[in-house]
């Protein structure tokens, strides 16, 4: 832009704020607007595997490990999967408080229609995952559970509670999932899921 000849050199000094003000609005008003992240990709109709299972207390979550579990899509694919354990290095101990309140969740779809927990300690039900992996640390009940107990869901549908009750130390919890299954209404979708968890003193 050109000034006027007979513009003083402090009127010149005064208007270059008030044209650089205005040129910045412009740049903002003319810039395209940042794009939204797009949604996550939703869970396919043929999945041929469980819904994300998730353990909620205070201290934060674990996502469940799978074991074994029949699973058959609302088409009629199915897949049968035999499991010898649950490898420990997938199985951090959230860390509870003794009676405390936890939730356990489906994130991409619905909550079983019935849940039973079985929880056994640490000591004594861990070995070789398998023949061909002996070196492999797991999970693998071999005492009778500390306790067990079905589980009731949430008034909105949503989830389970369970209120842990147990002296402090490691345990492992093993809940047998249940879906309906609307292809083979006799035969449901059955899951093995686990976490470990921490009992503070």
């Amino acid at each position: 832009m050109r000034l006027p000849r007979n513009l003083s050199l402090a009127g010149a000094v005064l208007l270059l704020p008030l044209l650089f003000s205005i040129a910045c609005s412009a740049t903002a008003d003319d810039a395209t607007p940042t794009p939204q992240q797009p949604p996550s990709t939703p869970r396919s109709a043929n999945a041929l595997y469980p819904y994300d299972v998730f353990l909620v207390a205070a201290s934060g979550e674990r996502k469940a490990a799978f074991g074994a579990y029949f699973w058959q899509t609302d088409s009629g694919l199915a897949i049968d999967v035999k499991s010898p354990g649950f490898p420990t290095a997938t199985l951090e101990p959230l860390p509870v408080s003794r009676d405390e309140t936890v939730r356990i969740e489906a994130r991409d779809g619905p909550a079983p229609n019935e849940l039973t927990l079985h929880v056994y300690a640490r000591d004594g039900n861990t070995g070789p995952l398998s023949p061909d992996a002996p070196d492999t640390e797991a999970f693998k009940p071999q005492t009778d559970p500390v306790t067990s107990t079905q589980l009731q869901l949430t008034p909105d549908g949503r989830a389970y509670t369970w209120t842990v009750d147990l002296e402090p130390g490691t345990y492992f919890v093993l809940g047998n999932a249940t879906w309906s299954n609307p292809v083979r209404p006799e035969k449901p979708r059955t899951v093995e899921v686990a976490f470990a968890i921490e009992v503070a003193e």
